[in-house]
């Protein structure tokens, strides 16, 4: 899973967003919901 972090204008924050797709993950200032939330895609994802 390739994450990336851009600013969105909309929310007015840096938000990490899943580059793949472009679903928003968590505010860049949230590292810990942001971090929660990527293990738990990447222990859903099969091998």
């Amino acid at each position: 899973m390739t994450v990336e972090c851009r600013y969105d204008r909309r929310m007015g924050a840096w938000w990490f967003y899943r580059y793949d797709t472009g679903e928003a993950i968590a505010p860049a200032n949230e590292l810990v919901a942001a971090a929660r939330t990527i293990i738990a895609t990447i222990e859903e994802t099969p091998a």
